[in-house]
Formats: C-alpha cells, sequence, structure tokens
C-alpha cells in the first residue's frame, strides 16, 4: 500500500448526529491514523458559522437621473457571506504519531449561548441564515496541515425554550413570549437590575 506524504493523518470526527441548541455542548470523539510517522504540533476542533444575508442601499444618483424633475433615488443590492468561529477547543499538542497507529481523544465544546451580533436583521438588511459546520484541524510539522468539516444542526433558541412535551415544537405565540421575555431579561441585566 502506498501512502500519501501529502495527508499524513486519516482523521475522523464523530458526534451525536440530532439537533443542538444554544447553551449545550458537543461531545466528539477524534480518531487519528498515522500514514507515516507525524508530528502534531496542535489539533483542535472548532465550531464555525457562516451567514448570509443581502443588504439594500439606496443613494441619490451623483449625475443628473431625474425624471420629471426630480431625483429618483438608485437602490443596490448586495449579498454578503461571513464566517465566524464561534467557539473552539484545543485538544492535542506537541504529538507525535508513528506509522500505523490510530489514537482516539474525547472532548467536548460549548456552544455559544447566544448567536453572533451580525446574524439580526435591520432596516435594509435581510436576517442572515446560518450554516453551522464543526472543524477539526491539524497543524502537522512538515507536512500539509489537515482539516476534517461535519455540518451540524444548531437550533437559534437555547435548550429551555424547547417545550418537550409538544415533541420540541413550541407554538407562535409561545415562541414569542420565550423571545419577549429574553429581551426583557436582556434588558434587565444592561441596565444592572438583576
Amino acid at each position: 500500500m502506498v501512502t500519501s506524504r501529502l495527508r499524513p493523518l486519516d482523521v475522523k470526527l464523530i458526534f451525536e448526529d440530532r439537533p443542538y441548541h444554544l447553551g449545550e455542548t458537543v461531545r466528539f470523539t477524534v480518531e487519528l491514523h498515522a500514514n507515516r510517522d507525524a508530528d502534531i504540533r496542535e489539533g483542535r476542533v472548532a465550531l464555525v458559522c457562516d451567514m448570509r444575508y443581502t443588504e439594500v442601499t439606496t443613494a441619490l444618483p451623483r449625475y443628473g437621473s431625474r425624471a420629471g424633475g426630480v431625483v429618483v433615488p438608485v437602490q443596490s443590492t448586495e449579498e454578503h457571506e461571513e464566517s465566524d468561529i464561534v467557539e473552539s477547543v484545543m485538544f492535542i499538542t506537541a504529538t507525535q504519531l508513528r506509522s500505523g497507529r490510530t489514537v482516539t481523544y474525547n472532548s467536548g465544546l460549548d456552544i455559544p449561548t447566544e448567536l453572533p451580533e451580525s446574524v439580526s436583521g435591520s432596516s435594509g438588511r435581510t436576517r442572515a441564515t446560518m450554516e453551522w459546520t464543526l472543524v477539526a484541524s491539524f497543524d502537522v510539522a512538515g507536512a500539509r496541515d489537515v482539516n476534517v468539516s461535519h455540518p451540524i444542526n444548531v437550533q437559534a433558541m437555547p435548550r429551555e425554550n424547547v417545550d418537550d412535551s409538544t415533541g420540541g415544537k413550541l407554538t407562535p405565540e409561545q415562541r414569542r413570549d420565550n423571545a419577549r421575555k429574553a429581551a426583557q431579561d436582556r434588558w434587565k441585566k444592561a441596565r444592572g437590575r438583576d
């Protein structure tokens, strides 16, 4: 069997494939198999949020675009994509693996309790759509770094806002009440009125 010097490790990232909620911990297992002797400087798993949104801007034209003597504003639409590492955990440093050896690491990663600030919409911008990914990356000395990624289902609400008696589905009224209560709690905390 011929092994590639370009890919010193085979990596498996294993975690429970289910919906996760803000504030939960994702437990994962990373299985590494060395295709050749490898010096791993660092290994980490990160939770990445890819956001897409549309921004609409309105401006007056620089040169007379007039319709019947009236200046007509010009609207432009831009699509934006952002990628944020919202959480990361390092679970391996300065480790040597011998060719043919397989090792397993177990760890966990906390999902933040709040969404990134740039998710919310505004009058000129749509609310961002989000795709979440777990990314395992390894800095390997003298070889190409190794990255493995898997999509993960992160729900945009804390676990306590999920009603288990209805199979995890809240009515629109319950979601609205929970959002109102959460906003009031954040407002009280910001004003120092716990």
